[in-house]
């Protein structure tokens, strides 16, 4: 960062100074990303799908008061979609009449409403390879001022996604193997 000062009769001088600081939180996995510091991680319940062109997650919470359930259409080209979980119990699971091909599967119940709802969703993404799957994970985003901050989370498989967006969209990549 550069650091300007002014003297009594206005000359400027200035100086590129690197300044560090110790975060409050550390990330949740190794190597961390530099140089930024993150918030707070959130440990929150969240589903997987396979699918023939990518992958759906859905995590119950991405901040800690929870009140923010979303599915993560990951293409497999690093494309990003989010959503806002909008199914509740109660409301259809899947579409019978949307038979899949032999030895694939329709989504069901929140991936399946997303995926029914949205062509840009559906097309690109295919159909399911393989039933969902449970299990708890770790959300933490990096501290930043911008909209397009990037933010991790843990996998079934254990990586660790990046992902990187704004307004819905953006772009996705593991960040270890």
């Amino acid at each position: 960062m550069d650091l300007i000062v002014y003297d009594d009769k206005g000359k400027q001088v200035s100086k590129s100074v690197r300044v560090s600081w110790l975060c409050k939180f550390n990330y949740f996995f190794a190597p961390a990303p530099d140089p930024s510091c993150p918030n707070a991680p959130v440990s929150t319940s969240a589903a997987e799908q396979p699918f023939q062109s990518g992958r759906m997650l859905w995590l119950e919470k991405t901040t800690p008061t929870g009140a923010d359930s979303r599915t993560f259409v990951l293409h497999t080209d690093g494309r990003l979609q989010v959503y806002d979980d909008l199914w509740t119990q109660g409301q259809p699971p899947s579409d019978p009449a949307i038979i899949p091909p032999a030895g694939l599967l329709q989504p069901i119940r929140g991936f399946g409403k997303v995926w029914r709802e949205n062509l840009a969703v559906r097309q690109p993404l295919g159909w399911a390879t393989a039933a969902e799957q449970g299990f708890q994970t770790i959300w933490q985003s990096a501290k930043s001022d911008s909209l397009a901050t990037p933010a991790y989370l843990r996998a079934a498989d254990q990586r660790i996604i990046e992902v990187l967006g704004a307004g819905g969209i953006g772009n996705w990549k593991y960040v270890t193997q």
